[in-house]
């Protein structure tokens, strides 16, 4: 049974495995999705299954799951074994699910501003889950990072879940948050957040970028199907 992994910070790699797996990810620049136009530096490597549609995310998986398990399929291998020790679950990846990619800012000064929303991790709720046993109510998310801007990089949190604020108006959450204390937990190269999804989340703005600066996280999911702990993005 999966506890309660609020903000659990593992550390997993170190700066040479990480710095190898930038080096793949550049080197598959014409693979990237650009998310906020062409203007504004936040591309994916991946389906994703908050930004892709139904249709768009069941092309994308079959086109992007074998170019990610070609250049990191040991990524993948040792971070299954990692959530394996953490969550004490069986770890499965499922060929019709995209598997976890990765999220790339370029430097920008938008992007030391909140213009990242705040939000629950819902995403599971806009996918067709074809399993006999489902447990909706324990999903998990996860963030590695493996390169970060010169002043560093984080996440936002407070103290909401999504359970007890899913009847509320956008409007009345936002009165809320403004009422409760905002949280920070800075990341760390080569260190992974694992978290239950379901509290309202932001990634924090940047400090102080530099032109060369880079966020570059991957990032995934896990919802408990059939006995196991399906991984995905």
């Amino acid at each position: 049974m999966v506890k309660s992994y609020f903000l659990k910070q593992i550390d997993c790699f170190d700066a040479g495995f990480c710095q190898n797996i930038v080096s793949k990810i550049h080197g598959l620049k014409t693979e990237w999705t650009s998310r906020m136009g062409f203007d504004i530096p936040f591309y994916t490597l991946g389906a994703a299954s908050y930004l892709d549609d139904q249709e768009d995310y069941f092309i994308l998986v079959k086109k992007k799951n074998p170019l990610l398990l070609e250049h990191f399929r040991e990524l993948y291998i040792r971070l299954a074994e990692i959530l394996k020790d953490a969550t004490r679950e069986i770890i499965k990846y499922d060929e019709q699910l995209a598997l976890p990619g990765f999220h790339i800012f370029e430097s920008h000064p938008i992007f030391e501003t909140p213009v990242a929303a705040c939000h629950f991790d819902l995403q599971y709720q806009r996918r067709h889950w074809p399993y006999q046993s489902i447990d909706l109510t324990r999903p998990i998310s996860f963030t590695l990072s493996l390169k970060l801007p010169s002043h560093g990089g984080g996440l936002n949190y407070w103290d909401l879940d999504y359970e007890s604020l899913k009847n509320q108006t956008r409007q009345e959450i936002e009165k809320i948050q403004e009422e409760t204390e905002k949280k920070y937990i800075p990341y760390k190269v080569g260190s992974m957040i694992v978290q239950q999804g379901l509290f309202l989340h932001q990634i924090a703005p940047a400090e102080n970028l530099l032109p060369t600066d880079e966020r570059i996280t991957l990032q995934g999911h896990g919802l408990i199907c059939d006995g196991a702990l399906r991984l995905y993005w």
